[in-house]
């Protein structure tokens, strides 16, 4: 019991930590709670498992696969309503119990393990600590409780005692007050900022500076932050289940005008969708920025007098260095080519620009671009009425924009761009049919594809925006799929699910669109400031003929913050002395959408399977039972397979124990002679009904001849020159027999666990 209670200890304290390790500092939840009771539970039963017979053993594996089966069947049924989670949360708690298991009585077998094991715990929460994360109370808890168990072990092996002198035995008898000391002090209730070890920090800042620095010179950047489920730019198109917030800063950017508001800095599109991922298939090598620039400033100025209520043009200077990006981020409608982005420094490519020469990918570029009147009643209008631009517009736009009055940029180049542009960009996926008949009751009053896309924005910024969405069920394999699901199941989301559902669902209505990856940077008005890896973001852009790619933000909590009065406006409220200014006021948020209603968020009951529980009952104890019955009879025969002086003396044993469980076992340094006598001058009753006190008076003289007869016949086995085991062992038979049902009677636990093989016999014989 000492050693199983020992290996508990350490097996439990390293699922504690194992278990705080991996939820790092987060706020306990109730399912935080069943799930660590869960793992100690596990593990625990394999500890018991590991010290115990093998009828225990049986008992155990019985119950262990009763309960799994349970708990699979109930998980696997809510999977197949939406809900995958359950079961990889079930897969989880096992291998985290297995590993807790295995590392536990490794520490709990090996001395040195324990203290290199305590050391390692000790420098990950310093590194931990330096790097900002949170560490929680119970892993600090558990990596002190593994340090005083250390230390007092430590003690227990040094100290000369006198008596019991094992370790292991003074260790289990001071570990409750161990315990209660760490709950005490976990339980404390501890300061916001306890420690500010600043120049711990400045020393690491110091280093981690000269490391960049060195880093930068020797590493290539590959074409994207390796980045799993940190959001962060990744160039990659996955639909993550959960993802978490890591300031990192990766760009820089300088010189910003004042009224520019917010940065969208595009870095990866992409255009194909299989339910669970975004990749991308255009290899076209067309310059698609510029000639959508073009195309955009030749259409404005066909269709207005005052080009600049329709956009303007902004400039800024982009410090990339620490992206370590193959990628070229740039705002829509960017002059690609011209100013200090020179275009023999880069290469397009499926619709986005990445660095030609890698020595080029971190130096500072200064961009132009045209930001657009996003909200502006007149961008709207325009939006609705512009088209393709004519040659003659085309071409005059493109020989403004260059800087030494040679045109780069052909009309024909833009109308096969355009071709392309459909080609990739419009597939129409399938959707069910339930979902078209609500979307088409959605546009019921809109009057162009231009307020339908205004329509299905404001219709996604209805739902819940989350980062712990959770994982796509696995039946999610299509893209009408992944619709119903986010839809009509699921409601709620980050960028990824917002945008993609966008894109779906505006090709669904025949218009290109792609998604879209980069960041969203809120300048709040500041000239210069760094870009942090937690700004990254994915949004929809839609392709209007003529106006080209069109973003759109659907994420809710997100907006596109560009909007200026137009020349007429701002002369009607300010009059000519400010109408050279209009660009000075900008909204906070998008201009008022449509009112449109979020349907119902449908799930389906989910009943607990009764049949599949009851079911995995009896299945584990008819396992039991077969198990116990086969293990019994293999018991029996290799009981017959016995000579008769082993038969004799596994009776004797037996016999012996159940005389002690009936408090008339023979005590320490007493012979069998003496055991006799004391026993029948105590006059024990063999005989005595149920809570009838023992006496003489109700002694059975059988009982004591029988008790008589079989020391007899066993000191004669002992001690005489020509014992009789066959003799012996029929009577050792028949006592133990008596014995079984006097403690069937005084000790009904002791004879169940006797009778199923639970308990083991003590050996008395040497």
């Amino acid at each position: 019991m000492i050693s199983l209670v020992y290996e508990l200890i350490y097996v439990w304290v390293v699922a504690a930590g194992i278990f705080s390790a991996v939820i790092l500092g987060a706020e306990f939840t109730a399912g935080d709670v069943f799930t660590l009771i869960a793992i100690l539970l596990i593990s625990g039963a394999f500890t018991a498992f590991k010290r115990s017979g093998w009828t225990v053993r049986l008992i155990i594996s019985g119950v262990f696969l009763t309960a799994f089966m349970i708990v699979f069947l109930i998980m696997r049924s809510y999977a197949g309503k939406g809900d995958a989670s359950g079961t990889d949360a079930l897969w989880t708690v096992l291998i985290a119990a297995c590993v807790s298991f295995a590392a536990g009585e490794l520490l709990a077998a090996v001395r040195v393990l324990r203290v290199i094991s305590f050391a390692a715990a000790v420098v990950y929460l310093v590194v931990l600590s330096v790097f900002g994360y949170e560490t929680g109370k119970l892993l600090v808890s558990s990596v002190l409780l593994l340090g005083l168990f250390c230390a007092a072990e430590e003690i227990q092996i040094r100290w000369d005692k006198a008596g019991n002198k094992d370790p292991r035995t003074h260790f289990v008898y001071i570990f409750p007050f161990v315990f209660l000391t760490v709950l005490f002090v976990t339980l404390i209730p501890s300061p916001e900022d306890p420690y500010d070890w600043q120049f711990v920090r400045r020393i690491y800042d110091h280093v981690a500076e000269r490391f960049e620095k060195i880093e930068l010179y020797f590493i290539k950047g590959d074409g994207f932050d390796p980045s799993d489920t940190m959001i962060g730019f990744s160039g990659r198109g996955e639909v993550y289940g959960n993802v978490r917030q890591v300031d990192t800063e990766v760009m820089y950017l300088t010189d910003v005008p004042s009224m520019l508001r917010e940065i969208r800095l595009t870095g990866k599109t992409f255009d194909t969708f299989d339910g669970r991922k975004w990749t991308d298939t255009d290899t076209s090598e067309l310059p698609d920025e510029m000639l959508d620039t073009i195309a955009f400033i030749a259409s404005a100025e066909e269709y207005t007098d005052v080009p600049v209520d329709i956009a303007r043009r902004t400039t800024f200077t982009v410090n990339s260095q620490e992206s370590r990006s193959g990628y070229v981020f740039a705002p829509l409608k960017s002059e690609i080519g011209y100013q200090n982005l020179y275009s023999g420094n880069m290469a397009f490519f499926g619709g986005d620009i990445i660095w030609k020469d890698e020595s080029e990918d971190f130096r500072p570029y200064s961009i132009s671009f045209y930001r657009m009147n996003r909200g502006n009643d007149i961008f709207e209008d325009y939006l609705r009425s512009a088209g393709i631009p004519s040659r003659e517009a085309f071409e005059k736009a493109a020989k403004e924009l260059s800087v030494n009055g040679m045109n780069p940029y052909f009309y024909d180049d833009y109308l096969e761009h355009a071709e392309n542009i459909k080609a990739f960009y419009t597939g129409r996926p399938e959707i069910s049919e339930k979902l078209r008949t609500y979307m088409d009751g959605l546009y019921e009053n809109a009057s162009d594809d231009h307020e339908k896309m205004n329509i299905l924005c404001n219709f996604l910024r209805l739902y819940t925006y989350t980062e712990n969405p959770g994982e796509l069920p696995d039946r999610v394999d299509e893209p009408g799929e992944f619709l119903d699901y986010l839809l009509f199941e699921s409601g709620r989301g980050y960028c990824t699910h917002f945008a993609t559902a966008f894109v779906l669902l505006a090709r669904a209505e025949g218009l290109p669109a792609r998604y879209v990856q980069g960041y969203a940077v809120d300048t709040n008005g500041e000239r210069e400031l760094p870009v942090y890896s937690s700004m990254a973001h994915a949004w929809p852009e839609v392709y209007f003929d003529g106006v080209g790619w069109i973003p759109y933000e659907p994420t809710p909590g997100f907006f596109l913050k560009s909007y200026w009065r137009t020349e007429a406006e701002s002369e009607g409220m300010y009059g000519m002395a400010v109408s050279s200014y209009p660009g000075s006021w900008q909204p906070e948020e998008d201009a008022d959408l449509p009112d449109v209603e979020l349907p119902a968020i449908e799930e389906e009951e989910r009943k607990i399977p009764v049949r599949g529980i009851v079911i995995s009952v009896l299945s584990g104890l008819l396992f039991f039972i077969l198990c116990y019955l086969a293990g019994r009879a293999i018991e029996a025969v290799r009981f017959k397979k016995k000579n008769v002086n082993e038969r004799y003396e596994i009776l004797c044993r037996q016999v012996l124990d159940l005389l002690r469980l009936l408090g008339m076992g023979i005590r320490q340094g007493e012979t069998l002679c003496e055991f006799k006598e004391r026993a029948v001058r105590e006059a024990v009753s063999y005989e005595k009904a149920p809570h009838e006190e023992a006496s003489a008076e109700a002694a059975s003289a059988e009982a004591v001849s029988e008790f008589e007869g079989f020391i007899d016949i066993l000191s004669d086995y002992l001690y005489s020159d020509a014992p009789d085991p066959e003799e012996g062992e029929k009577t050792a038979v028949r006592y133990r027999e008596h014995l079984l049902k006097r403690l069937k009677k005084e000790n009904r636990p002791g004879y169940i666990l006797t009778v199923l093989g639970i308990r083991k016999y003590r050996s008395y014989l040497s």
